[in-house]
């Protein structure tokens, strides 16, 4: 994991922002298999191996990365994890997922921007 960080931080310009966006990013593609706690041991190496490549918290790092792959593949994002709740509520697992897409995203975004000022 240091050398996928190294690698990457001589491709990009590596900095808080740019570390947070691909943790995040990562824990959101782990986390579309509908399983929100499987990313977490990924996030958070990556996120020690970031943290250090930048001079952040490696724990803000983290945190960015397991809350987003928990509200991606915890039941917010991914229509197959509300599959069960849908059934016994009774509604469409679709219609839940896009009605639950844009608040979401804005916590993505505020995940982003909060752990920037934090690290």
């Amino acid at each position: 994991m240091v050398d996928f960080a190294k690698v990457i931080s001589n491709m990009f310009p590596l900095g808080k922002l740019s570390a947070g966006t691909m943790v995040m990013a990562i824990g959101f593609l782990v986390g579309i298999d509908g399983s929100g706690f499987a990313p977490l041991p990924l996030t958070g190496a990556l996120s020690s191996s970031f943290g250090t490549a930048v001079g952040a918290k490696p724990a803000v790092l983290a945190a960015m990365g397991q809350i987003t792959s928990v509200w991606t593949g915890g039941g917010t994002i991914v229509p197959w994890a509300l599959i069960p709740v849908a059934a016994i509520v009774g509604v469409n697992p679709i219609e839940v997922a896009r009605r639950c897409f844009i608040p979401v995203a804005a916590g993505f975004l505020a995940t982003l921007v909060v752990g920037v000022f934090l690290m």
